[in-house]
């Protein structure tokens, strides 16, 4: 049997029977379906909710940690009658600010505040922020830990890149604005200045690449680095395609 194709129902055989003409459609023949790709399509469909509901188990691990910590150190600091702000709200904005002063270099940085909500023990046992920001010594502390912190350099590379390359216009403080016309020199020297902040993203999202099993979760460690390689140029490009 050929699908898709047109039928007709016999009358003394008392059966549905197939035509041999082709089955055209807005004056193009309409070809059968290719199983094979409908079938890889269908194991990737599933892998990619396999992959999904991986990573919600383990943005829920890592968020269920945060809350314990938040929690264990609002329970202590009641006991002294003092608030803290134990979503990293307030410590991003008053540490950031110090960042970007004293560090030019990450002037467009804009990292989740959850980073600025992490906290650590003591040796006394007290749960207390990573990055405090209660006084003046304790920003200038924070803000240079900070500057150092992966997540924070990759977000001002990441709005340097996104900057560069809107197309609504060229917005990025390094990019002058005589003119906004997209001659294809201006788009060579965006795409020059662009460059090394893409591979700063590129190298970021590659650190933290993995592959693992779809069932389990378990880390595959036998797969062809130009596979990951491959798996990051389409994150990056569904990106900048939005």
């Amino acid at each position: 049997l050929t699908a898709p194709s047109l039928w007709r129902y016999g009358d003394a055989a008392g059966e549905w029977q197939q035509l041999d003409c082709p089955l055209m459609v807005n004056g193009g023949e309409l070809r059968p379906p290719d199983p094979f790709r409908e079938a890889a399509e269908a194991r990737a469909a599933q892998e990619r909710q396999e992959e999904s509901r991986h990573l919600v188990r383990e943005n829920e691990a890592a968020a269920g940690a945060i809350q314990a910590a938040r929690r264990a150190m609002a329970a202590q600091r009641s006991e002294i009658d003092e608030e803290v702000c134990t979503c990293g709200f307030q410590g991003r904005q008053a540490i950031m600010a110090q960042v970007r002063k004293n560090y030019p270099q990450l002037r467009l940085a804009d990292p989740p505040k959850r980073i600025f909500a992490e906290t650590e023990t003591d040796e006394k046992g007290c749960v207390r922020l990573l990055y405090p920001y209660f006084t003046l010594p304790d920003i200038e502390s924070s803000a240079d830990r900070a500057s150092r912190h992966p997540d924070v350099v990759v977000s001002h590379h990441l709005a340097a890149a996104c900057g560069l390359l809107d197309p609504g216009g060229d917005e990025h403080p390094d990019t002058p604005q005589p003119s906004r016309r997209r001659t294809p020199q201006r788009l060579r020297a965006v795409a020059r200045r662009a460059q090394p902040h893409l591979e700063h993203v590129v190298a970021w999202m590659l650190e933290r690449t993995r592959a693992v099993r779809a069932d389990t979760g378990e880390t595959l460690h036998d797969v062809e680095p130009n596979l990951l390689r491959l798996c990051v140029l389409e994150r990056l490009v569904s990106l900048f395609a939005r």
